[in-house]
């Protein structure tokens, strides 16, 4: 408490300046928008609650990159100059600017610095790569000093460096100044160049996939959460839920959501997000009962704003509707309407559906998926083309040139190996679902594929059961379109977004 205290007092002075405005230092790619809005509605209102103030600086110094959806969230929160350091980390492409205006994909704009360290000892050859890399030399180049990854501040060295070099001939004359007056220099310049569309990091690419339970455990938290939410209103519960989300925002701190930190600690955090998501369902299955009572119906409800039509598995099947035996009980085809439910009385199912299956195939009235001399092909029937000419899995060499935790390099590419298929066998055949087998084996691992074709739905389902034993080593599933683009359409949290394809990876995860 006393140090809270002195704390307080320090930013009354002005010698501490809070920034960032987010609950914690957030990865900014793979957590959903409903995420990232509350780390800035809760960061906000923390410093509102202790210092009396929300800071108007955005500050994401070791992120690894950053989603267009992100200036108009920091605009609504408050944001008005946006700092993060990590393009300056790019392996291919060096990032042009070091001051520029970051237009979101709705048009928001924010003026963002994108800095040479978050972490500089002060040494000469530091202090001229910071101007040397500067582009916009009418504004001062920002230069922060002090143990910044993990904290610590400036040292006695550090500060001895600085009353050496300020005016040393030769080098850029220093001047130590308040971040705030940095700031106000750049709200008023007027000539800054613009960027438009996602800060792609082109480092650290192995993120994206590391730590799957944990990523998984995250989107089913984020899912309940709106769930619990949304449910909680239809029932009149009046509750806020802010206790359950702080959890999984810290959690969403970039290091765990990446993967990329020790295998305890992603271990503590696995732990508390599968008590966290127990938590959550219990919460949720109390409002949904208060909702639809008890009886001997069945009650499905569709939480998204759309209406849905879509197969699920009961106990039982129910009365009139297309009705599949499957293992664990039954698959029906069900209507509901957006933000709603309907109930259904159990009884004998209907027989109805368009899925036929083959040793090597399974179709519908629209598509047609087959295994063919240990390829994956879909054949569109509607358009009379094939719309996946090649699909398989592959094994690559991963050993990048440093940070094998963290990152996927280019010439991964340069040794791979296509995994042939073995066993190939239908599982599942019906009107409303037919599904094959394929399993694979690749030295001391072994992969398990499942494709299914649902009734009348141009989607195609692949589940991949893996048990991966292999170490320095990527398994990657490669589909080969029938098409020719140049850009593809893909949700981005809070729009969606037409994004060109020049990434080697892309956040594209539904986990």
């Amino acid at each position: 408490m006393y140090l809270l205290i002195e704390k307080e007092d320090q930013v009354k002075s002005g010698r501490i300046v809070p920034v960032g405005g987010m609950w914690v230092e957030s990865d900014a790619n793979l957590p959903g928008g409903e995420s990232l809005v509350r780390q800035f509605l809760y960061g906000q209102r923390f410093l509102l609650r202790e210092f009396g103030w929300i800071t108007n600086i955005g500050w994401l110094p070791d992120t690894f990159g950053f989603a267009a959806s992100l200036p108009q969230i920091l605009r609504k929160a408050g944001i008005k100059v946006f700092f993060e350091h990590k393009m300056y980390w790019n392996t291919i492409n060096r990032f042009p600017y070091s001051v520029f205006l970051w237009e979101g994909i709705d048009g928001s704009v924010i003026p963002t610095v994108n800095y040479a360290t978050y972490g500089a000892d002060l040494t000469p050859r530091q202090i001229i790569r910071a101007w040397a890399d500067h582009t916009s030399p009418e504004l001062p180049a920002f230069l922060p000093f002090g143990k910044g990854d993990g904290g610590g501040g400036p040292t006695w060295l550090m500060l001895e460096r600085y009353r050496a070099y300020r005016e040393l001939p030769g080098l850029p004359r220093l001047v130590m100044g308040d971040l705030r007056e940095f700031v106000n220099a750049v709200l008023s310049y007027d000539s800054l160049p613009r960027w438009r569309g996602e800060l792609y990091l082109e480092a650290h690419r192995g993120v994206y996939t590391n730590g799957v339970r944990l990523k998984q455990l995250v989107r089913r938290l984020e899912t309940r959460l709106r769930e619990l939410e949304t449910w909680s209103v239809v029932a009149g519960v009046r509750r806020s839920y802010e206790e359950l989300w702080r959890p999984l925002l810290e959690a969403e701190y970039h290091d765990p959501m990446g993967a990329t930190s020790t295998k305890a600690v992603y271990e503590e955090v696995v732990r508390d997000l599968e008590g966290d998501l127990g938590r959550v369902e219990g919460e949720l299955d109390k409002v949904l009962r208060t909702i639809l009572g008890s009886g001997q119906w069945v009650s499905i409800v569709n939480p998204l704003p759309w209406p849905r039509r879509d197969l699920v598995i009961v106990k039982e099947p129910l009365k009139g509707l297309p009705t599949q035996r499957v293992d664990g009980g039954y698959l029906v085809l069900v209507d509901v309407p957006p933000l709603g439910y309907r109930s259904f009385e159990v009884g004998d199912g209907a027989s109805m559906g368009d899925v036929a299956v083959g040793d090597y195939y399974v179709e519908n009235s629209v598509i047609r998926v087959i295994i063919e001399d240990g390829r994956f092909r879909v054949f569109d029937k509607e358009v009379g083309r094939w719309a996946v000419d090649d699909g398989y899995l592959m094994a690559c060499e991963d050993m990048p040139s440093r940070w094998d935790g963290w990152d996927i390099d280019a010439y991964y590419r340069r040794v791979c190996w296509r995994l042939k298929p073995g066993d190939v066998r239908v599982v599942e055949g019906g009107p409303l679902r037919g599904c094959f087998e394929v399993n694979y084996q690749f030295r001391r691992s072994s992969i398990k594929q499942r494709i299914c074709v649902n009734a009348f739905s141009r989607r195609i389902d692949i589940e991949n059961e893996v048990d991966w034993r292999e170490r320095l080593t990527l398994l990657i599933s490669r589909v080969s379109l029938s098409l020719q683009s140049t850009s593809f359409s893909i949700s981005m949290r809070l729009l969606n977004a037409l994004t060109q394809i020049l990434c080697l990876m892309l956040d594209l995860l539904n986990w």
